[in-house]
């Protein structure tokens, strides 16, 4: 499964995420705006990912095991939050 998502706030800028356990943040109007991140082995395969509907910068992700990890795109090395 994989999760495709345009941002709320920033049209051009698109949220992946998949079973893989990688997450892709693109730029649609520059190729080389592209980050991403794999989240650690502990954490489970990612059922779902959406952005916050007014936060630009914000968005959350769902695993298989009922984990919610809150992550900001400027700093994708750990998560915001985690429920």
């Amino acid at each position: 499964m994989q999760c495709v998502k345009w941002n709320n706030v920033n049209e051009q800028v698109l949220l992946t995420a998949g079973y893989d356990s990688v997450i892709n943040i693109l730029d649609v109007r520059d190729e080389k705006a592209r980050t991403k991140t794999k989240l650690p082995q502990a954490a489970m395969d990612i059922e779902s990912a959406n952005w916050h509907p007014r936060l630009e910068h914000n968005f959350a992700v769902s695993m298989e095991s009922g984990i919610v990890l809150g992550y900001d795109t400027r700093k994708l090395n750990e998560p915001v939050f985690s429920i």
